[in-house]
């Protein structure tokens, strides 16, 4: 839009008549308002610019937030994989730990025990007890009826039951 200027010496717009008196002091208020119409246009258009590019630059925020949330939730996931595998790891070290502390705690008591004492077989039965058991076993042999040993199946041996 053209802005209209004062000429010095000669009228404001070249070509318009001469303006009664009072139109000619409405005149320079007419002129103020229209250039500050157009300043106002000017800045209007400076400010629908400026919300183009903010609104564009607004979108391309929006994206890059987007991935970053979308690389943040990757992220946590990993680290929730990871720290429950800590979890079971350290569980599972912490049975190892205990079975190995309980088995040195049994070589440790194994190696503090006396060693284990040889008893010969003919220490096993006191004197007493072996003088009870072939009166016993002669007793026995003595009732069975030798013919009907003959007849059975079962040989008869000289070796005392196992005990």
């Amino acid at each position: 839009m053209a802005m209209l200027s004062k000429k010095q010496d000669g009228p404001l717009l070249p070509h318009a008549p001469q303006l009664p008196a009072r139109d000619r002091e409405l005149h320079p208020q007419a002129v103020q308002a229209i250039s500050a119409y157009s300043t106002a246009l000017e800045t209007v258009e400076q400010l629908t610019a400026d919300l183009k590019k903010m609104s564009n630059d607004l979108v391309i925020e929006r994206r890059h937030n987007a991935s970053l949330r979308a690389a943040l939730t990757k992220l946590q996931e990993d680290r929730d994989y990871y720290y429950r595998y800590a979890a079971e790891l350290r569980t599972s070290l912490g049975n190892i730990t205990m079975i190995m502390m309980q088995a040195e705690k049994k070589a440790q008591e194994m190696a503090n025990r006396p060693p284990p004492q040889v008893v010969e077989e003919e220490e096993l039965i006191a004197d007493k007890d072996l003088k009870e058991v072939v009166s016993s076993l002669e007793a026995e042999i003595s009732g069975i009826n030798v013919g009907h040993v003959r007849n059975s199946t079962v040989a008869p041996t000289n070796h005392p039951p196992r005990q």
